[in-house]
């Protein structure tokens, strides 16, 4: 008689490994088409941290996700260290499950935290573009393109710092002019070039859609709303530049941080800019007094980051062709000596008042359908010609 799976999808002598490596399972807090997401914890001596597990049912999931998306999802997350991406702890296979144990965002996504916030303030937003543009910007350095940017991919940390998520569709890429045929992302932040279902050049899509993040931020809502026009006209205003901000945002925010998104949401790939050199635009080097928040790490992510340069790199195809524990912890003990401790929020000054505003895009919040924009995704239908070139390990930057 098989053994019964547990509420992770795991047999229970599986679960008890994992106790015994110092894994211990809490609450679903969220799922999937075959993966669910779990809050756990890992322990390590007198020291714990509490983590995300994501559970993929690599029974359940298409072929071509296993065979070619899977494996170089795990490939790419055993490479990448970086503050503001999220930080792996380890990566196990067992029993067909994949088991992806990454650093948990007490906030949510920047989506979640948008809805349930009236506003966000220039400073904030400055932080997080800033953020998510270097942690780009690492990417594109080791030819990594994402393919998959969007406000649910972003997610945001206890001390309100935002780290780049969700690798399933990035890949390797030879250079920055390296055609990709594969139209994966989300239509919502899709780039035109995308929308035109010709062959694309995926680390400079990758600047748009964070372009639409960034807008969303100042907003509050899409650029482009779906639920009034086809994909066919979105991208006729997307060539023409038919969208504007919203009266709101016209007013609180500065026009250098305007110019950001316009410089990003440009549709003519050789005039798009890259993100080293958005990094450079006024809006990031000219601080003012408490304009951007400091990045602080936590102790957890310091010594995670130092250990992780000495992890040994493991293929996405070792992991889906071993079912061994030991081989697998990707991470050694990232603990430091003393206990973590995380302080409190930190308090950010916004106004808090939002009036009505009848004009520009209708606001994100009674857009309903939009708050899971998974709904809309373009399938991943055409194979790529070509294959990824892996570069070397990326070092810590």
């Amino acid at each position: 008689m098989a053994e019964p799976e547990t509420t992770t999808g795991l047999k229970g002598q599986d679960e008890a490994v994992f106790k015994e490596m110092g894994y211990v399972f809490h609450r679903q807090i969220g799922s999937g088409s075959y993966a669910k997401v779990f809050l756990s914890e890992k322990t390590s001596g007198r020291n714990s941290v509490q983590l995300a597990c994501k559970i993929i049912d690599a029974a359940e999931a298409p072929k071509e996700f296993t065979k070619k998306f899977l494996p170089r999802e795990l490939d790419i997350l055993s490479k990448v260290h970086h503050p503001n991406i999220i930080y792996i702890q380890g990566i196990f296979h067992r029993n067909g499950k994949i088991l992806i144990f990454m650093q948990n965002a007490e906030e949510g996504d920047l989506l979640e935290y948008i809805l349930k916030e009236q506003e966000i303030s220039e400073k904030m937003a400055k932080h997080w573009s800033h953020q998510m543009l270097v942690a780009l910007q690492y990417l594109h350095t080791f030819r990594i393109a994402h393919r998959d940017i969007k406000c649910e991919n972003v997610l945001i940390t206890r001390r309100l710092n935002a780290k780049l998520a969700d690798f399933g569709f990035a890949k390797f890429v030879p250079s920055a002019k390296t055609l990709s045929k594969t139209y994966c992302g989300s239509i919502a932040y899709a780039a035109p070039e995308i929308m035109k279902g010709k062959p694309y050049q995926p680390i400079i899509s990758d600047i748009w859609s964070l372009g639409v993040v960034i807008y969303v931020l100042f907003n509050k809502s899409l650029p482009f709303p779906l639920e009034k026009f086809t994909p066919k006209v979105i991208y006729k205003m997307q060539m023409t530049k038919q969208w504007k901000f919203r009266s709101k945002a016209l007013s609180k925010y500065s026009a250098e941080a305007k110019d950001i998104v316009v410089h990003m949401l440009e549709p003519d790939v050789h005039r798009r800019p890259t993100a080293e050199s958005l990094l450079l635009a006024e809006w990031f080097t000219v601080v003012d007094k408490g304009a951007r928040v400091s990045l602080e790490l936590t102790k957890y992510e310091k010594n995670a980051l130092i250990q992780a340069e000495k992890a040994p790199v493991i293929s996405g195809d070792a992991v889906l062709n071993t079912n061994k524990f030991d081989l697998l912890e990707l991470k050694t003990d990232p603990f430091p000596s003393e206990n973590v401790l995380v302080p409190e929020k930190p308090v950010v000054p916004e106004e808090r008042e939002m009036r009505e505003d009848s004009q520009g895009p209708p606001q994100l919040e009674r857009m309903t359908e939009l708050i899971d924009l998974k709904n809309v995704d373009i399938p991943p239908v055409v194979i790529e010609t070509r294959d990824s070139l892996t570069p070397g390990t990326p070092a810590q930057t």
